[in-house]
């Protein structure tokens, strides 16, 4: 004879799981909603407002890369909030696992060439195991799995150079053979280093660029030059003038690529690259 206060067994169990489902599903899709909104809200102040300028140690296209990743975190939100909605039908709880995943792909949206290459493996797994699957399906299974390893080897790359190109130079190579050859600015100063420690600089090519050239009038000439110790963020590079000195922060962590007049220590004026 059955009580009337009495719970069916299992009954309080499921209970607790459907609402512990219900309270992941909410935080993960109130985090996804969140992430987006402030990437967008981010992306758009930097395109309308001009926070810091040009970054002129920026050789290897580092901040285009992180604007791709900012489009891929966002892309990854988009995609979890909608495919929430559409995965129910597939099975309790398989919505979950979609929110969950896309908010990883959000956080680590920086290391979105390892996730192109996660697609790219989990597609071409499918081409390979896919048994319903027709020759035609395959084959563009296949040539997307492809693709996307070829784009994630590509991404790796460009993250990677992008990134060493901006960190300070701080190699002892005592003979500095790694900064000797002719370095170039954007209005067309040049600076060529000799092995043997001597230099020519050349100022900018009209009045106006010379105010914002790394070789401002004053300076052109010729001269001696040498590594000095770590000042600030990095080996710097000493121009001896018949005038005076003046001193160039050497950046590119595995070879030198940019040459900085730094106003702060943290901030690059005018930059000559190679």
């Amino acid at each position: 004879m059955n009580d009337g206060n009495e719970v069916a067994p299992g009954t309080g169990t499921a209970a607790w799981a459907r609402a512990g489902q219900r309270t992941a599903r909410f935080l993960l899709t109130a985090f996804a909603g969140a992430g987006i909104a402030l990437l967008l809200l981010g992306l758009g102040l930097a395109w309308l407002v001009d926070w810091s300028g040009p970054n002129p140690t920026d050789t290897g296209g580092f901040g285009h890369y992180l604007l791709v990743s900012a489009l891929w975190a966002v892309g990854a939100g988009v995609a979890g909030l909608v495919g929430a909605q559409l995965r129910p039908s597939r099975g309790e709880g398989s919505d979950l696992a979609w929110l969950a995943w896309c908010d990883l792909g959000l956080v680590l949206a920086l290391l979105w060439p390892l996730q192109v290459l996660a697609v790219a493996a989990v597609v071409g797994f499918a081409a390979v195991t896919g048994v319903r699957a027709g020759g035609r399906a395959r084959w563009l299974r296949g040539c997307g799995a492809l693709a996307g390893a070829c784009l994630s080897v590509a991404g790796a790359v460009w993250g990677v150079t992008g990134y060493e190109a901006e960190q300070p130079w701080t190699s002892g190579d005592p003979a500095g053979r790694a900064v000797v050859g002719t370095w170039s600015g954007p209005n067309g100063e040049t600076l060529a280093l000799a092995a043997d420690g001597t230099f020519r600089a050349t100022a900018a090519t009209t009045a106006t660029a010379a105010r914002y050239s790394l070789t401002e009038p004053w300076y052109q000439g010729e001269g001696r030059w040498k590594l000095t110790d770590m000042v600030g963020p990095g080996r710097t590079l000493t121009l001896t003038f018949a005038s005076g000195t003046d001193d160039l922060v050497v950046y590119g962590a595995l070879t030198p690529s940019t040459l900085c007049r730094p106003y702060a220590e943290e901030w690059c004026d005018a930059a000559l690259h190679r």
